[in-house]
Order: structure tokens, then C-alpha cells, then sequence
């Protein structure tokens, strides 16, 4: 599942502003994780140490991209170090999802498949047997995908949120030395 690791990056930005400043500009700029009809673009939560967020959508997308973000003071400016991903309870309700299907279902699977190989005369419970397990990964494979689809390019709005909300600019990694 590329898609799942597709956005999970990180980003580092440097905002001229001090800590308190950029705490306090988020505040400002994003609507709380409850709120229901807010008319800000960002929805999430800050305190002094981090900023976790993601975009606000009309419609219910728990495969959204999100932004935990962790705040360093550096003098008088402020490093931002930015993770963008899934969340981890989507990470891992997916993984509960897929390996209950591989483990039931591919019990069933097998069992069913012998059973059709000895001649058993009950193929409709057979052809079940073998038919869902591959439904189900398909089902779950079909529904991220169509959720990172609908997030495609959330990440590069979180990071254009976070660059002009805290005057930020991206920080460019040198290369490792080797």
C-alpha cells in the first residue's frame, strides 16, 4: 500500500518569529478540533510545545493528511519541525483491518478451497469462503486509496498554511556527507 507512506514526510520551516508569537498566530488562525461549522481553512489543536492539524473539508475523510508539528526556540526565531502522514489510529485500524482478513479470512479461504478440491456439495458456502476474504482486502485497498485520492494535496496546503501564518520559509537539508 504506496499510498499509505505516500504524504508521510517530514519538512522543517523557520519562522522569524518567536515561540510565543507563532503559538499565538496559530491560535488565532485555526478552528478547534470540535467545532463543527468553524470558517477557518485549518482545523486542529496548539499548545506551546506543538501544533497538530489538518485541512478542513465539508465531508467526512479520515485518510486526510495531517501535521503534528513541534515547535524549537533558535534565539529570537523559531524551528518548526513538520510530519505529515495519516493518523495513527487510521495507521492502525488499517493494519487491524488487514491482518484479522489474512488471518480469518485466510483460514476461511484455504478451508474452503480444500474443501472444493475433496468435492464438497455445499460450493455455494465454498464459493463464499473464497470469494470475501479478497473482497474485503480489495474493499479496505479501494477505500484508502479513494481517501489519499480526495487528500492528494493537503500536505503542500498545510506547509503554504503554516509558511504564510508564521512568515516561515522552508529549510533545505544538505545532504549527509559520506
Amino acid at each position: 500500500m504506496r499510498f499509505l507512506s505516500k504524504d508521510a514526510a517530514t519538512e522543517e520551516l523557520l519562522s522569524p518569529l518567536s515561540l510565543e508569537e507563532c503559538v499565538r498566530r496559530l491560535r488565532d488562525a485555526i478552528d478547534g478540533p470540535w467545532r463543527l461549522r468553524g470558517k477557518r481553512a485549518v482545523t486542529g489543536s496548539v499548545d506551546e510545545a506543538r501544533f497538530r492539524g489538518w485541512k478542513r473539508v465539508s465531508y467526512r475523510n479520515s485518510f486526510q493528511t495531517e501535521v503534528i508539528a513541534t515547535f524549537v526556540a533558535d534565539r529570537d526565531q523559531t524551528r518548526i519541525h513538520c510530519r505529515f502522514g495519516l493518523s495513527p489510529f487510521v495507521v492502525a485500524f488499517i493494519a487491524i483491518w488487514a491482518c484479522g482478513v489474512l488471518w480469518i479470512g485466510g483460514q476461511i479461504f484455504v478451508a474452503s478451497i480444500a474443501a472444493m478440491l475433496r468435492g464438497a456439495t455445499d460450493l455455494n458456502q465454498q464459493f463464499m469462503g473464497i470469494v470475501v476474504p479478497p473482497a474485503l482486502l480489495a474493499f479496505l485497498w479501494g477505500l484508502v486509496w479513494l481517501g489519499r485520492r480526495l487528500a492528494r494535496d493537503e500536505r503542500e496546503f498545510l506547509t503554504q498554511f503554516l509558511c504564510a501564518t508564521l512568515q516561515a520559509c522552508r529549510v533545505e537539508r544538505s545532504p549527509i556527507p559520506q
